[in-house]
């Protein structure tokens, strides 16, 4: 194989890398959170993170009122996890996850995949990124403490077996 052959592959192997790592990143525009904030009257843009004061009766929050209205902060930490603390919505529909602001340069606000809220279904939350599968699963436990635990399913590109892990972040604790 001649130079100009190998290097015109190597620029095609990047321009497909880079294509694959693009399109994994992008965000479903027809998400099931977005279905939720829709019949739920919320707008996206409103949503914050945690320490909202919603009153749990109301059917219908006022937009510029915080929507989470119970926020958990890892109390016992029991396997290594970004989860750091989540704040439920008063619907029980959508939960925004958080990580610990002191270990990112960024803080809390903004943890990549976690910058927007989840469906929060059956207590637990499920998403997909790139080749990896999530699923964290929180139990009530008395107290207003949550035991929580996560798979983690890994596709390997391009082809084999999914690799599963079963992981236990720890207990969390209302702080709100």
């Amino acid at each position: 194989m001649n130079f100009k052959n190998s290097t015109a592959i190597l620029w095609v192997i990047a321009f497909f890398m880079a294509a694959l790592l693009i399109s994994s990143c992008e965000k479903d525009l027809n998400s099931p959170t977005d279905e939720i904030l829709s019949s739920n009257k919320i707008s996206p843009n409103n949503l914050k993170k945690g320490k909202g004061k919603g009153k749990a009766s109301d059917p219908e929050p006022d937009p510029g009122e915080d929507p989470f209205i119970r926020t958990y902060q890892l109390f016992e930490a029991i396997d290594g996890d970004p989860l750091y603390k989540f704040s439920i919505s008063q619907s029980d529909q959508l939960i925004w996850l958080e990580t610990d602001p002191t270990i990112t340069s960024w803080g809390a606000t903004y943890w990549g995949y976690w910058s927007d809220p989840f469906v929060y279904s059956n207590h637990e939350v499920n998403y997909i990124i790139g080749l990896t599968h999530t699923t964290y699963r929180f139990q009530e436990l008395p107290g207003n403490k949550f035991d929580v635990t996560k798979t983690l399913v890994v596709q390997p590109y391009p082809s084999g077996s999914p690799t599963t892990t079963d992981t236990h972040p720890g207990i969390y604790i209302l702080v709100n």
